[in-house]
């Protein structure tokens, strides 16, 4: 399993960071193993969900969550251009669920992309909590 998980850096005007404060989604996540959470806001059209570890610390597109129940990267999630929709493919040995569906899990050379709808919940490892809410 690879860990470079490196993001396309094809130019495209969605592909710039977006300067606005609420970006293209917002990622509100529950660790149930901390009793504590957090939000990220998704300001790239393509990022990753990994647990924080030395290694990816300076990755302004991680969203580093601090549990054991998250892998190392766990998952990504992506804005489709051609088709507008938000993607995400999993890259974890543990159990991902999207709005209670078990997606399967991806090699980072070739993503098994599931589309996300507009508001999702994905569970990871039956443990982390996030709500991913698309901004218009």
């Amino acid at each position: 399993f690879s860990n470079d998980l490196s993001l396309s850096t094809a130019p495209s005007l969605l592909k710039q960071t977006r300067k606005m404060e609420n970006g293209f989604a917002r990622i509100e996540y529950f660790m149930g193993d901390k009793n504590k959470g957090g939000v990220y806001i998704m300001k790239d059209t393509e990022m990753v969900i990994a647990r924080r570890e030395a290694d990816n610390q300076g990755y302004s597109n991680y969203l580093l969550i601090d549990s054991g129940y998250v892998s190392n990267p766990h998952a990504r999630i992506r804005l489709n251009e051609q088709t507008g929709k938000y993607q995400i493919a999993s890259f974890s040995a543990n159990e991902t669920r999207v709005n209670e569906v078990v997606i399967a899990r991806s090699n980072a050379d070739s993503p098994q992309w599931m589309n996300l709808e507009p508001e999702s919940q994905v569970l990871l490892n039956g443990i982390v909590t996030l709500a991913f809410k698309q901004h218009s």
